[in-house]
C-alpha cells in the first residue's frame, strides 16, 4: 500500500504541476487548431479523478487508524482549489472552441439573447454585411427594433439605412421601420 499511495501523491503532483505549466502552451496550440480542443479538459479530468482517489484512500486510511480521525483539510483545500481554478476556464475554453459558427444565424439568435445590451447592438451593426437571406435579415432586425434599450434600437435603425440605403429620419416610429422593413422584404 505504501506504494500505491507514493505513486498517488507522486501522480497528483505531477498532473498540478504539467497542468498549471502547460496550460498556457496547450491553450495556445488549441487556439492555432494544432490540437482538439478535448485536450484543454483531459489535465483538470484527470487531476480530478487522481483526487477522489487520493481523498477515499486517506479516509480509509485514517478510518482504520484511530490516532488520526477524519480527512487532512490541507490536501483537501489544496486538491479543491485547483480544481476550482482550473475546470472552470477550461470547460470555458472548450465551449469556445465547440460554439456555433461565426457567421450563422444561430449564432447571431443567440448572441441577440445575451443580456448585455452592448452584445445585442453589436449583432445588430453586423448584420448589415454578414446575412444574405433578406427574411433572416429582417428577422433579426424587428427583434432589434423592440429591443427594451434604446441603445440597441438605434443600432438596428442604422443597419435598415445601411441595408437598404435609406436615411430615416429621428421621428420614425418604430411601427413606421416595421413596415418599411417589410416592404422592403417583399420586394422582389
Amino acid at each position: 500500500m505504501k506504494v500505491f499511495r507514493t505513486i498517488l501523491y507522486f501522480s497528483l503532483l505531477l498532473t498540478s504541476a504539467v497542468i498549471l505549466l502547460g496550460r498556457p502552451y496547450l491553450v495556445e496550440q488549441i487556439r492555432q487548431e494544432n490540437l482538439n480542443a478535448g485536450w484543454i479538459i483531459a489535465g483538470p479530468l484527470l487531476f480530478g479523478i487522481l483526487f477522489l482517489i487520493y481523498i477515499f484512500d486517506e479516509i480509509n486510511r485514517r478510518k482504520n487508524s484511530p490516532t488520526k480521525p477524519g480527512l487532512p483539510m490541507r490536501s483537501f483545500v489544496f486538491g479543491l482549489l485547483i480544481l476550482v481554478f482550473l475546470l472552470p476556464s477550461s470547460l470555458r475554453e472548450y465551449k469556445t472552441r465547440h460554439a456555433s459558427q461565426i457567421n450563422t444565424m444561430e449564432f447571431l439568435k443567440e448572441l441577440l439573447e445575451s443580456k448585455d445590451a452592448r452584445v445585442r447592438t453589436l449583432v445588430m451593426m453586423s448584420t448589415t454585411s454578414q446575412l444574405e437571406s433578406k427574411q433572416q435579415w429582417a428577422e433579426l432586425i424587428e427583434k432589434g427594433l423592440t429591443d427594451p434599450d434604446p441603445m440597441v434600437q438605434s443600432a438596428a435603425r442604422i443597419a435598415i439605412e445601411q441595408r437598404i440605403g435609406v436615411q430615416l429620419d429621428v421621428g420614425h416610429s418604430v411601427e413606421d421601420m416595421k413596415i418599411i422593413l417589410n416592404d422592403w422584404k417583399n420586394l422582389l
